[in-house]
């Protein structure tokens, strides 16, 4: 019986412990990439213009059920990366959902580096509530889980707006 007692105990202290350093980590985490494109920033923005469908094209694999919902405003509370504010900067947010899954948020940010190249960062945004640590623990592996799958979406814009 003492025996029970001291591992229940223990059970709850190592648990309250665990949640307590995870209030350390932070609850946003941003994945991002970034390639050059050897476009200028208003015709790569023209091609975001024509909506989702662009996307589609390049930034998820074809599946069906992938719903994608653009705008010119964050789809996430803070934004992180405070791109409307840098000068010359033109970001277009996005959320992809699948039924059954939480959505991904993220954009895409272009930066003009010159009259006729455009640096284009790619990001996703998790949110994470502070009282689930292991949702907080499990972000710590976004970036190996989604950069491979940013890096070939980045390729394929490269391939579709290069002439």
């Amino acid at each position: 019986m003492k025996y029970g007692k001291l591992v229940l105990i223990s059970i709850v202290v190592f648990y309250l412990l665990f949640w307590a350093f995870t209030l350390l980590f932070p609850g946003d985490t941003v994945v991002s990439r970034v390639t050059t494109l050897p476009l200028s920033q208003q015709a790569v923005r023209g091609k975001f213009d024509a909506g989702a469908s662009f996307l589609q094209q390049w930034l998820v694999t074809p599946q069906p059920n992938i719903n994608i919902k653009t705008g010119s405003t964050s789809f996430y509370p803070n934004n992180l990366l405070n791109a409307e504010r840098q000068p010359g900067a033109d970001t277009i947010f996005f959320a992809i959902s699948r039924p059954g899954s939480k959505a991904i948020n993220g954009g895409v940010a272009l930066y003009p580096l010159s009259a006729d190249s455009t640096l284009a960062q790619l990001f996703y945004v998790f949110n994470t509530p502070w009282y689930k640590p292991w949702d907080k623990m499990a972000t710590m592996m976004n970036d190996k889980r989604y950069g491979q799958g940013m890096d070939s979406a980045l390729v394929l814009l490269q391939r579709q707006l290069t002439p």
